[in-house]
């Protein structure tokens, strides 16, 4: 069994970084006993690895729901086809087998075809009584307007990296494991790893897991130090991305090409927007998160017109073309080159 499954969360008291969502649900549940109380559409948003659909889960456990009326529905692997919906929609009338309700979970929600989303409109907009919707996705435009309106939406935090932080030594203690005997520079490792996890409680809890397995001789040691991570992840240090940024303010598209190709395996994307967002932060006087470099200060100062919000809207809209395209490389030039470009 991977880290992630082993330490999933079973229990509302169990997730990290949701406290908003998880006292909008156990409010919902305290007042179950009266059903008519009880909405029958949730739509759980937010980025990738976060917990929707782990969320969804405890919500139905807490709600007293069993497994055999729990039923969970993967949108992406079969895009759901106007007639797998028909197949769902006509087991929503039968009654629940061991509990008061049905829920359905519907992961990747907005991978639904239009047809589906439209048959499934039908039963949303008047469910039985014993029927409960949870839509779990991390793209809720693309989903129809009119199945949105018959929600009701939670959007989740993406978590701080001091959570990941935190999360992955409650993990490293349940697995009885020391990666450095000196404390301070095991959270410098804890904090290089939530920091290259794209925001993302999953994947930090992958990347432990590959860490454990790739240093087993040093974390069995205790001496695991934040330097050896860069054969995982690259060197995504200051000056690689202050140089990179500085050929964007530049315009140099020769320099970018070189560059880019270059530097592809290194260069994280998610680091990239990070390093704008601090910026705007910066410029604008605002506490960053973390320790934050002085050179990268002194840096952002002396070109304040490049943070902006119209500059990380720009390189946040192509991060989805980022993460879904293969061939990183030539994705990079495509969307600097076209940066420099426009």
């Amino acid at each position: 069994m991977s880290l992630y499954q082993k330490y999933r969360p079973l229990n509302f008291e169990e997730v990290i970084g949701q406290e908003e969502a998880v006292q909008y649900f156990e409010n919902i549940i305290r007042s179950s006993n009266d059903p008519k109380s009880i909405p029958h559409a949730f739509l759980i948003t937010g980025s990738h690895g976060i917990g929707k659909t782990t969320l969804a889960r405890i919500f139905a456990r807490e709600l007293g729901v069993s497994e055999v009326d729990t039923y969970e529905l993967d949108a992406a692997s079969s895009s759901k086809k106007i007639d797998d919906m028909r197949e769902v929609i006509e087991s929503v009338f039968t009654m629940p087998v061991a509990s008061s309700y049905k829920v359905y979970i519907f992961d990747e929600a907005h991978m639904l075809t239009k047809d589906s989303s439209n048959a499934f409109l039908k039963v949303l907009e008047e469910p039985p009584q014993h029927v409960i919707f949870i839509l779990c996705t991390t793209d809720p435009g693309k989903l129809i307007s009119t199945v949105r309106s018959r929600c009701n939406i939670i959007n989740l935090n993406k978590p701080s990296y001091v959570k990941i932080q935190k999360g992955l030594s409650s993990i490293l203690e349940g697995e009885q494991k020391v990666l450095n005997s000196n404390k301070e520079k095991q959270d410098n490792v804890l904090n290089f790893i939530s920091k290259h996890s794209n925001s993302s409680f999953r994947d930090s809890i992958t990347n432990l897991e590959k860490i454990l397995h790739t240093y087993s001789e040093k974390v069995n040691k205790k001496e695991l130090e934040e330097q050896d991570l860069k054969y995982i992840f690259g060197d995504n240090d200051l000056e690689l991305y202050v140089n990179l940024i500085q050929i964007l303010i530049d315009k140099d598209i020769n320099k970018m090409l070189v560059y880019a190709k270059d530097n592809h395996g290194a260069i994280s994307y998610n680091n990239f927007l990070d390093y704008l967002r601090n910026g705007m932060f910066i410029r604008n006087k605002v506490d960053v998160e973390g320790e934050v470099n002085k050179d990268f200060v002194d840096f952002v100062e002396k070109n304040q017109t490049f943070f902006t919000s119209v500059n990380l809207l720009y390189f946040l809209e192509k991060n989805d073309l980022y993460k879904n395209i293969g061939d990183k490389e030539n994705v990079l030039i495509a969307i600097f080159g076209n940066f420099i470009e426009k």
